[in-house]
């Protein structure tokens, strides 16, 4: 499965997880979609509504965050090795890589 073909579900409402659908930068939220170079990966562990990755791409001269979360498989072990080992890469064609 590629990671554009991931999906994340929102009580009844299915939608994809890759890529995140909401960044924030410096207090600003918004939708960037595909744009930018992934830029780190990492696991935050919460005990109340799950393990999730946090990402940071940079884009436009800035660094903009999303919460990474997908219904498995794959475990968010594996797609967070997968990610760390693509920083660096722009976050559209992570899209196409195989999860």
């Amino acid at each position: 499965m590629r990671f554009r073909d991931l999906k994340r579900t929102y009580g009844e409402l299915v939608q994809p997880a890759w890529p995140p659908t909401v960044w924030a930068s410096s207090g600003e939220v918004f939708t960037s979609g595909a744009q930018g170079v992934l830029k780190s990966v990492k696991r935050i562990r919460d005990h109340r509504t799950g393990d999730w990755l946090a990402i940071t791409s940079a884009y436009d001269g800035r660094e903009h965050h999303a919460a990474f979360r997908c219904d498995g498989p794959p475990t968010l072990t594996e797609l967070e090795r997968v990610l760390r080992e693509q920083i660096g890469r722009p976050i559209k064609e992570i899209g196409d890589l195989q999860a």
